[in-house]
């Protein structure tokens, strides 16, 4: 089971990011979600800790054309009885382009926070793995 908080405010964003471990976590040969607490061997906790962006090409006239978002997440898999098994701040970017006007580009920006978030589930089931 897993379970993420957001630090940030960002709407959505940790629902998605746990929906994103789950579904990797069912689908990968290192983990499994139980359907509850009570059947699990272990708990897996989240922290979305910040989300920025940073502008990475611009016009003549200094206007963005491309922006990058960074998620910076900590996980933590703890044991039943609440010892620590793993920990690990994680970060995953994605570049998304500045539409034509505010709308276009807060859709681009979210679908780039949703391909990290995505990505970054993979990554912390991966290296859980790795670890065991």
């Amino acid at each position: 089971m897993a379970l993420v908080t957001d630090r940030v405010g960002e709407a959505g964003l940790a629902t998605r990011m746990t929906d994103d471990l789950v579904y990797v976590m069912v689908r990968s040969p290192q983990g499994a979600a139980a359907d509850n607490a009570d059947g699990a061997d272990a708990f897996l906790e989240g922290e979305i800790r910040s989300v920025s962006q940073t502008a990475l090409s611009r016009t003549a006239g200094d206007t963005d054309i491309e922006r990058r978002v960074t998620l910076t997440g900590f996980f933590v898999l703890r044991a039943k009885d609440g010892r620590v098994l793993w920990q690990r701040e994680m970060r995953e970017d994605e570049v998304y382009s500045v539409g034509g006007n505010k709308a276009a580009t807060e859709s681009n920006r979210r679908n780039a926070l949703e391909t990290a978030s995505l990505r970054m589930a993979e990554q912390v089931v991966a290296r859980m793995g790795d670890d065991f």
